[in-house]
């Protein structure tokens, strides 16, 4: 857990949702990870690495909550590329889509709408499983991956910094490859089995952090196709 005491608030740290610049950002406003490994420690993000686990202890409950998000479809194709060695698949441009399609459907099964991580993907369980929200949850900011600048400027103790601050922070994140290097889009990728099977998994999340459930694609779907989409037997 990722934690500044001074702002009284908590960070969690979703992986493949933009951390690792948000970490960078967090440096000047003093925060840290917690850990409570062999002892208590308050590790400074100057010197330390971020933490991963959406884990938070009793005592700290009571402090809003900020979270790093995704969209879902954007998430699972980042995780691809990034867990499989698929990197120079994806610059060759060979075979990406069908590929990829066939990863998410070896990963992800279901019984009717209902679906679960296949049980020889245990590493990518711990991955996947740890971020299926409920609605009964509750996340006071969230730092979009597609929206950092805006959403970075929404929590309190970044929209009170002068325009200078704010302008060095929008630089950072332009200067950033893992947000503005991309060989492939996600919604040039998926097939509709495949961003079925993502949907259900995630369904929650969806709604939670308000992401679009058609934005696997880029056609424009009629509304039958939508119902089809959202209801309709997964085959």
């Amino acid at each position: 857990m990722n934690i500044s005491p001074e702002h009284q608030v908590v960070w969690l740290a979703h992986e493949r949702c933009a951390t690792r610049i948000t970490k960078k950002i967090f440096e000047d406003y003093n925060f840290f990870r917690y850990s409570q490994k062999d002892k208590e420690e308050y590790l400074d993000f100057k010197y330390y690495e971020h933490s991963f686990s959406n884990f938070i202890p009793e005592k700290f409950q009571n402090l809003k909550k900020i979270i790093s998000c995704r969209n879902p479809y954007d998430m699972f194709f980042s995780f691809f590329v990034n867990s499989y060695n698929s990197e120079a698949l994806t610059k060759k441009k060979t075979n990406v889509r069908k590929n990829f399609n066939n990863w998410i459907q070896k990963s992800l099964l279901n019984h009717g709408f209902y679906v679960f991580m296949t049980p020889k993907y245990g590493s990518d369980q711990l991955f996947f499983n740890k971020w299926k929200f409920n609605n009964e949850e509750t996340v006071d900011y969230t730092l979009r991956a597609e929206n950092l600048y805006q959403d970075l400027l929404k929590l309190p103790f970044i929209k009170s910094k002068n325009e200078i601050d704010r302008q060095k922070m929008q630089e950072l994140l332009n200067d950033n490859p893992f947000l503005n290097k991309r060989y492939f889009i996600f919604n040039d990728l998926y097939d509709t089995k495949s961003a079925k099977l993502v949907y259900h998994f995630y369904k929650p999340y969806f709604y939670k952090f308000d992401y679009d459930p058609f934005s696997f694609t880029k056609d424009t779907l009629s509304n039958d196709e939508k119902i089809q989409f959202l209801h309709g037997v997964i085959d």
